[in-house]
């Protein structure tokens, strides 16, 4: 395993998290992102008779598997054994038979993994990097949730994404039915906890620096959480997205939630299209090689939209409406701020589907 880059070879970052319950029933999961094109690879999964730390390591085995071209790899990952084995220890284990010394007589904990763990670590070129957990990172933060949800059942594959029944519209607003039953998480009969979704975008210049943000509010306490941010070089639409992405990825339980969005566009996405999208690959027809517009960003909504009972209002924009002024306060803040600030996160838009990942 090289610790040094290789100029030539594609740059990816693998986020990757393992979660387990006392059952032993454990959960993982992993982010692939490709640094040039911003192209992402989602996926999880439930392991039984398992712990934290086999979870931690079968995350990185599904991540660096996916890889299909050897590749400059960027492990993030918070579990501190998993960075020391690969980083550390790695080399030793193998000199000394898979033991921590050479006169142990018991082979390594999880030796199991490891093994299957070495050869992709020899293909690729890897390095790794801790991150705190439960401290904010966002694909940290996206990690956990994905391998805690896969413990339920929840399991994800947002490049293979499984075909849906049409959704039925009613008038103003407008709701995707389902059944607490049907909803993956929730106990048959079991009422959801209500969530108003109050979101909005602003661009500088579109394309610009831009911002989104949101309000979640549980109707019956009373009780909201807002959120917001920025990125330089972004459109408008993608950051009206983005605000509904972040709005649902916040919320940890499947709740009925009704989305208040000024954007005809994202409305129309998540409750119209994205049916059509996810059949055809989230490509404009089946059979074809163009890929929607911002489909990293749908291809995020997409899993989201099947944990929750949604249901959409449209609000016009600008006209009093006090959630959606105080969204568009906030999200032109982010945006002003992304402007002035030289190391804010910039918007890597895909231009075309990446090979790099497997099916």
């Amino acid at each position: 395993m090289a610790s040094t880059p290789t100029a030539k070879l594609p740059d990816v970052d693998l986020f990757t998290d393992g979660s387990c319950r006392n059952s032993k029933i454990g959960g993982w999961a992993f982010i692939l992102r490709h640094k040039a094109t911003g192209v992402e690879k989602v996926q999880s999964g439930r392991i039984a008779k398992t712990n934290s730390e086999r979870a931690e390591i079968e995350a990185v085995i599904k991540g660096l598997s996916a890889l299909k071209k050897r590749s400059h790899v960027t492990v993030h990952c918070d579990c501190l054994s998993v960075i020391t084995g690969i980083r550390d220890c790695l080399p030793e284990w193998k000199r000394f038979g898979w033991r921590k010394s050479p006169t142990a007589k018991k082979p390594i904990v999880n030796i199991d993994l490891w093994q299957l763990l070495d050869p992709l670590l020899e293909k690729h070129e890897v390095t790794t990097k801790w991150v705190k957990g439960h401290a904010g990172h966002p694909e940290n933060a996206r990690c956990d949730k994905l391998s805690t949800e896969a413990i339920s059942g929840m399991s994800r594959n947002e490049t293979t994404p499984a075909p849906t029944t049409p959704v039925k519209t009613a008038a103003t607003p407008t709701t995707c039915v389902k059944t607490s039953a049907a909803i993956p998480g929730a106990a048959a009969g079991t009422p959801l906890p209500e969530i108003d979704l109050f979101t909005d975008g602003a661009c500088i210049g579109n394309p610009g620096p831009g911002g989104w943000a949101f309000i979640l509010r549980h109707r019956k306490s009373g009780v909201e959480k807002q959120n917001s941010g920025g990125l330089r070089d972004t459109t408008n639409n993608r950051m009206e997205i983005l605000a509904a992405v972040e709005g649902l990825a916040a919320l940890k339980r499947p709740s009925r939630v009704t989305l208040h969005s000024d954007s005809t566009y994202v409305i129309n996405g998540l409750r119209d299209w994205m049916t059509k999208w996810k059949r055809h690959g989230f490509r404009r027809s089946i059979g074809s090689k163009v890929t929607i517009k911002n489909a990293d960003l749908w291809q995020r909504a997409a899993p989201l939209l099947a944990i929750h009972e949604m249901s959409y209002v449209w609000v016009r924009g600008h006209a009093g409406h006090p959630e959606n002024e105080r969204c568009d306060v906030l999200s032109v803040q982010a945006a002003d701020k992304a402007a002035r600030d030289p190391n804010a996160p910039a918007d890597v838009r895909p231009v075309a589907d990446n090979p790099l990942f497997d099916d």
